[in-house]
């Protein structure tokens, strides 16, 4: 009779993290104003990259 085992498997996580001048941290590791400019320039990169432009 052979017995079961109770195999437990963790569930995979993304965990975002930051690039710093070389160096990554989570979001919890940095103030909210340095994250909020990180994900601006990010944006501003990724719009220019599709050639969008704003409208003023």
């Amino acid at each position: 009779m052979m017995k079961k085992r109770a195999v437990m498997f963790m569930k995979p996580q993304v965990i975002p993290r930051f690039c710093i001048n070389g160096k990554y941290y989570r979001p919890d590791e940095i103030s909210e104003k340095q994250l909020r400019q990180i994900l601006e320039k990010r944006l501003e990169k990724a719009m220019e990259a599709i050639c969008y432009k704003r409208k003023s």
